[in-house]
């Protein structure tokens, strides 16, 4: 850790300013660090948008010089410190004032709230017209059309396999893409795609490719104040788990509603009013696990007979609807599967963490008669969301962590 980091949660806050006239006049913008109170950025795999807010306080009539009516561009650059290299940058458009409250005689408290120009162009034009190419140009099409203006951000995409041919009508950009994460699997035959946006671009990647990534940063839990090496103990606790919410796991009856113990699927064709084929598919997730494409290495506690819980039917038009079902059902289960472990954990924030990384972690057994007890799902997991919470005097992140198998099963 470099020897700039000498507090926990310290940041330097190198730029946070709107500009009110789009004229990108220095003079002209208006320099929120001062005024800073508290402020939130979010990103996540299901939002596929970041936004945020912030919380300020201002003492000389900031928005009598600059009305804020919304679509004004805010603009934030922060790093941890000694962390110059990776630092975090976001450009958004504000969208909501909130009402002003009295703070002192002379001072207005107000919130501010943003998200990213993608989303604001989202709800302001529509798809209304007809692919045939593969899943990932026809999001980088919709992407480069109706997603991206003035902020130039880089999409990243995985190449997807079979041709896509889907009309929109009257759709959102963004509802157009999530139609599409549906239909999309991977030439290395990963599957699940989702898209999102994280604090360094935008991802159309399958989940069983991001569950391959090597870990960027472990975490263990630890009782406040006690180190094992008091002269470390800001590189400690900057490892350390601040804080822990651990969801409820889901019940044998929410997995066989899932139909992760057994499910039957079929194809019914609209164009010929039959199904297709010997359409029928009968998904178990224990048949259907591959270790090398998971966070952990047993998908149940104990090995569940095949059956047919529930009857899942999808439409198509043609064969080649046949021929991807597989990568259709894998992709819809996969996503399920994810529910497996839910957490929120705390940490001191790094600037170099992005939503959709791996991390590892330690997960604590916090009954003292168990805690020699290895938890089973301790290992690797996927950060799906992130709040970054600044503070003048700190900065935390806000993990959700999810996995889709257990990394030990306990007798």
């Amino acid at each position: 850790m470099s020897s700039t980091y000498q507090n926990n949660g310290q940041y330097v806050l190198e730029e946070f300013i709107i500009d009110p006239t789009e004229n990108r006049d220095e003079r002209e913008f208006i320099n929120l660090i001062p005024l800073l109170i508290e402020c939130n950025i979010y990103e996540s795999i299901e939002d596929m948008t970041m936004s945020g807010s912030v919380s300020i306080i201002d003492a000389s009539a900031m928005d009598d010089i600059f009305p804020l009516d919304g679509n004004e561009r805010i603009s934030i650059r922060f790093h941890t410190a000694g962390n110059e290299s990776n630092p975090i940058e976001y450009e958004a458009l504000i969208y909501k004032i909130s009402p002003k409250h009295r703070v002192t005689e002379h001072s207005n408290g107000f919130t501010i709230y943003f998200s990213s120009e993608a989303s604001i162009l989202s709800t302001r034009s529509f798809v209304h017209s007809g692919f045939s190419d593969t899943t990932d140009r026809i999001v980088d099409n919709i992407y480069r059309q109706y997603l991206t203006r003035d902020i130039r951000k880089p999409l990243e995409t995985t190449s997807a396999r079979g041709i896509c041919n889907h009309t929109f009508g009257a759709i959102t950009p963004l509802e157009a893409i999530s139609v599409l994460e549906r239909y999309a699997s991977s030439t290395q035959g990963d599957a699940a795609y989702v898209f999102f946006e994280n604090n360094r671009s935008f991802v159309f990647k399958p989940l069983q490719e991001l569950y391959q990534q090597e870990p960027v940063a472990s975490y263990k839990y630890g009782l406040s104040g006690v180190y094992e090496n008091v002269d470390k103990k800001n590189e400690e606790a900057f490892e350390r788990i601040q804080g822990i919410k651990v969801k409820d796991e889901n019940s044998f009856s929410d997995k066989m509603m899932d139909g992760l113990y057994g499910s039957k699927h079929c194809v019914f064709d609209l164009v010929t009013k039959t199904f297709l084929g010997d359409s029928s598919v009968l998904y178990n997730k224990d048949e259907w696990f591959d270790e090398n494409r998971s966070l952990g290495k047993y998908p149940s506690r104990k090995k569940q007979e095949s059956r047919e819980d529930i009857i899942k039917l999808s439409y198509g038009s043609g064969p080649d609807d046949l021929i991807l079902q597989q990568d259709r059902i894998e992709s819809k289960m996969k996503r399920a599967e994810l529910d497996l472990f839910i957490a929120e954990i705390m940490v001191f924030g790094d600037s170099k963490i992005k939503c959709g990384d791996v991390i590892e972690g330690f997960i604590p057994n916090l009954n003292m008669d168990q805690k020699n007890i290895i938890n089973p799902f301790s290992g690797k997991f996927l950060i799906t969301s992130i709040c970054h919470n600044l503070v003048p005097s700190k900065y935390t992140q806000t993990f959700q962590i999810q996995k889709d198998a257990y990394e030990v099963i306990i007798p």
